[in-house]
Parts: structure tokens; sequence; C-alpha cells
């Protein structure tokens, strides 16, 4: 536990919109910012079907 607090603490300051693997799914938006219509096109082209939904999903509609 020692060393996820430590991990915590010191990525906490970095610049990132949100850490991915704590999300609800409404904030799927702030972490992949500008980000998002490319990994959307992305999503569309390659998982139309959404098979890979049970991540952190980014929806391919």
């Amino acid at each position: 536990m020692t060393w996820a607090d430590d991990l915590w603490q010191a990525t906490r300051g970095q610049p990132v919109g949100a850490e991915v693997n704590h999300l609800a799914e409404e904030d799927v938006r702030l972490a992949y910012g500008d980000n998002l219509p490319w990994l959307t096109e992305l999503k569309r082209k390659w998982d139309p079907e959404n098979i890979f939904h049970l991540n952190q999903n980014v929806s391919p509609t």
C-alpha cells in the first residue's frame, strides 16, 4: 500500500485530466480531453461492436 500511496502523491500534480482507471463513465471526456474525437474514430474503426466495453470505455458513437 505504501508504494501505491507514494506513487499517487508523486503524480498528483502532473498535467493530466484524470487518472483513467478510476473514472466514472461520464468522466471519460475529462480524461481524454481533445483526444476523445480521435479515440472515438479509432473505436468506430477497430471495435464498432464495442466488444471491449468493460474498460474505461470510449464509445464508438
